[in-house]
């Protein structure tokens, strides 16, 4: 072999990390690189520091409150984005759809009484009947798909119906912002909004992805293809949206949120990106 064809093939970090796979302390610093890695992509579902409420704020004041349009929290859980929402932004007139019975009446009790917030015990999907609800193991982890990480788990009958159908028949919108956090069935929520996404009822949508991905089998670039028409799509960050076309890396299943933003809305795009 060439001293040239040794540089071309020799790799330091594969040296190290490769050959030293064993080695206690050859791992502790791979996984120190990978927790770094995993902050530095935000890989974080807490809303209190992933970029969530401040990407619900800044839309909201966006629009401000003159704006007759709604905010729709899609999987609502135990309602702290809606909380939030209300108490800091009172002119935004929140719908706060969950589907999980004991989690509706706990999330009745404690945001029941706003005035700019209304509840609804129903879920989202791609057709209206009635779903199978996995109680997976907490409240935060209940929805339509099996955790991929849990053997087994109990299950109740839930009422499911189409995004769309759902804004017509309640008068809703437009919608500003429509939040969606349910458990791997993002992409079945979307597809039951395809009428009001083509039609510019929804101006910003933000969609989780992550582990539960696996359960539903929809991949990230399932989502670039079904919003790209007429949304662009970024990853959140803290104070920012990474705006972005789709690439394999990004094919990972770790925790994340999504944005899309109607292709119209140039400035707000702008707005977001800085």
């Amino acid at each position: 072999m060439s001293f040239r064809q040794f540089i071309r093939e020799f790799r330091l970090r594969r040296f190290i990390y490769a050959r030293g796979h064993r080695n206690p302390i050859v791992k502790a610093l791979a996984k120190q690189a990978w927790k770094n890695w995993s902050a530095y992509e935000n890989q974080d579902f807490r809303l209190t520091r992933n970029g969530e409420i401040w990407i619900a704020d800044n839309i909201a004041h966006w629009f401000g409150a003159k704006s007759a349009g709604a905010y729709v929290d899609v999987g609502a859980n135990m309602g702290e984005w809606t909380d939030h929402l209300s108490a800091t932004c009172p002119f935004a007139k929140i719908h706060a759809i969950e589907i999980a019975p004991t989690t509706h009446a706990a999330l009745a009790k404690s945001l029941g009484q706003r005035p700019n917030v209304t509840l609804y015990n129903i879920g989202f999907a791609d057709k209206a009947g009635e779903m199978t609800l996995y109680l997976n193991r907490s409240s935060e982890t209940t929805g339509l798909y099996h955790h991929p990480a849990e053997a087994k788990v109990e299950s109740v009958t839930a009422q499911v119906v189409r995004g769309d159908d759902f804004l017509k028949s309640n008068n809703i919108g437009p919608v500003h912002f429509m939040k969606i956090d349910v458990e791997g069935a993002e992409f079945d929520v979307l597809t039951g909004l395809e009428q009001s996404l083509a039609g510019g009822v929804i101006d910003v949508i933000q969609f989780e992805y992550g582990i539960f991905n696996i359960a539903s089998r929809k991949l990230l670039k399932d989502f670039y293809e079904k919003l790209d028409q007429h949304y662009v799509i970024g990853k959140l960050f803290p104070r920012f949206v990474e705006f972005r076309p789709y690439h394999i890396k990004h094919e990972d299943f770790a925790p994340a949120n999504y944005i899309a933003v109607r292709r119209e809305l140039a400035p707000l795009i702008a707005h977001l990106q800085k």
